[in-house]
């Protein structure tokens, strides 16, 4: 269900409001927007969220860069402009190959389930399914655990869970 903000005439998806959420999440919980490279691991300074796009024959993962300095209606726009580009073959280099996390989203496809594969060399994805089971949604994250451990991945999606339960906070 799409959220109308009064002040503009933008839509905001659910899936939106999620990618805010995780962007918002990753401020505070950096371990999860890293990467293990060699024998040590690397936090990155900006959240470039990347996002899985389906087209013709496979999957780009073009990147929102430095989306923790837009807002949520700024992070939907270039979320469509993105999705837009990779499905009309239209993606320039630079959006590729930046992300420091991902999020699968299986939008309306009725999946209520998904279990995404990390991209490397990130340390993890978000998975959002496709419609709800019985008003719950469940999402998930893939971690490479040699830089993000299950207490630290409890963490962050308990602070998105926290964000989520009063959208509000993801409009500040």
């Amino acid at each position: 269900f799409p959220y109308t903000t009064l002040f503009r005439s933008t839509t905001i998806s659910v899936g939106d409001l999620i990618n805010a959420a995780i962007v918002r999440a990753l401020v505070e919980h950096p371990r999860l927007n890293a990467s293990w490279h060699d024998d040590h691991i690397i936090e990155f300074g900006h959240v470039n969220l990347g996002v899985a796009v389906a087209v013709l024959d496979g999957l780009v993962v073009p990147a929102i860069t430095t989306a923790e300095k837009l807002s949520l209606t700024e992070l939907s726009n270039r979320r469509r402009e993105l999705t837009t580009a990779a499905q009309e073959g239209k993606l320039h280099p630079r959006d590729l190959g930046t992300a420091t996390i991902s999020v699968s989203n299986l939008g309306t496809t009725g999946i209520t389930g998904i279990l995404p594969m990390v991209i490397p060399p990130q340390a993890a994805i978000i998975g959002l399914p496709g419609r709800m089971s019985d008003g719950t949604m469940i999402i998930t994250a893939a971690c490479d655990h040699r830089v993000v451990d299950g207490a630290d991945g409890a963490r962050f999606t308990s602070h998105m869970r926290m964000m989520l339960s009063d959208v509000r906070r993801l409009l500040l």
